[in-house]
């Protein structure tokens, strides 16, 4: 918000303070949406795809869509599958692009330590002109992490869009292509 800055939030219903019940989380979305951020699905509960039936696929993403939509209005058409892992056969659904990510820090192995600087050095050394870097909001190192990197990158003239604008994805139809980054795809189908 300070710094003027749009990114890109997967969000899954359940772990995001259970999104069916709580109101500060629907705010949170809200929020981020009237800053011009963006919002992509995640799923409902976090599963690794590669471990359900299409059904329950299915079921994980149009259910936590529907939970997304009706807290800040904004049907997601993006989706960053848990543990960035994507069966064969992907996608049952046509009604999303599916995102991976080039750089990652891996802020989740150092959620419980307080050095946010070592961690945004990990990500500031991955980070390249076109990235879609891979940040969890959930744990209070990985967004100090994440301001101390925004912020340096802003200071060496890089400019931050959400990932649709990133992909340039407006005019685009889902064909089941998983973007990397800004200039790399892996195709499944």
């Amino acid at each position: 918000d300070a710094n003027d800055i749009k990114v890109t939030f997967f969000v899954n219903g359940y772990n995001y303070s259970n999104l069916e019940k709580d109101e500060i989380a629907k705010a949170k979305l809200r929020r981020a949406v009237e800053l011009g951020c963006e919002i992509g699905n995640h799923s409902y509960s976090h599963p690794y795809f590669h471990n359900l039936t299409p059904e329950q696929r299915t079921y994980q993403l149009e259910h936590n869509a529907n939970l997304i939509e009706e807290a800040c209005g904004v049907y997601p058409n993006i989706f960053r599958a848990p543990g960035g892992i994507f069966p064969l056969g992907m996608p049952e659904s046509e009604d999303y692009f599916y995102i991976y990510w080039n750089a990652d820090g891996e802020d989740w192995k150092y959620k419980s330590e307080n050095d946010p600087q070592a961690l945004a050095q990990r990500y500031l050394n991955l980070i390249g002109s076109g990235s879609i870097v891979l940040f969890h909001d959930i744990y209070s190192n990985s967004v100090d992490a994440a301001i101390i990197v925004m912020n340096t990158l802003k200071a060496q003239g890089y400019r931050f869009v959400t990932v649709s604008e990133l992909l340039d994805l407006r005019n685009k139809v889902p064909d089941g292509t998983i973007y990397t980054s800004q200039y790399g795809t892996r195709n499944y189908m």
